[in-house]
């Protein structure tokens, strides 16, 4: 029912992003599908990764979600800003970002760095450390655009 119900509203949130929550909320399915087309562009993120998108201290690890939290969760976030709200917590001494969406799932493109799950209530709301994407998140956000023909966009 979730494919057949909401199509339209997938397509559009594929090619391009919903524009209010309202419009991806309306019914328990409709949540349902946004939740499956979150989980979904996680899984497109994880693709267009690449080593050089790493910060220099991380580049080289064999895992490529390793040390890549803070530019996916800023293009996760930039490709729905209404939607989400930015979190950090303390993971083995460094500071880990992930998403909360705003009816509480949380969303962590980058989980799979890590041995086992993580404890997400020890999370910190707060903000990315600028208001438009970083440089690195721009060549993510463009590879996700040339790939997948995933639209970004403002609030």
């Amino acid at each position: 029912p979730c494919s057949r119900l909401t199509r339209p509203l997938v397509w559009s949130m594929v090619t391009a992003r919903p524009t209010s929550l309202e419009a991806v909320s309306a019914s328990p399915v409709q949540r349902r599908c946004h939740v499956n087309l979150c989980e979904l562009f996680m899984h497109h993120l994880q693709t267009v990764l690449l080593d050089t998108d790493r910060r220099p201290e991380y580049r080289g690890h064999p895992n490529i979600l390793h040390g890549q939290c803070y530019v996916a969760a800023e293009v996760m976030y930039h490709w729905m800003p209404w939607y989400f709200h930015i979190h950090t917590m303390r993971v083995g001494g460094t500071v880990h970002w992930f998403l909360r969406s705003r009816t509480g799932k949380v969303y962590d493109p980058t989980a799979g760095q890590f041995d086992g799950p993580l404890d997400y209530s020890q999370g910190v709301r707060r903000g990315f450390l600028t208001k438009q994407p970083s440089k690195r998140a721009q060549a993510v956000m463009q590879r996700m655009t040339e790939q997948w023909q995933i639209g970004f966009g403002s609030r």
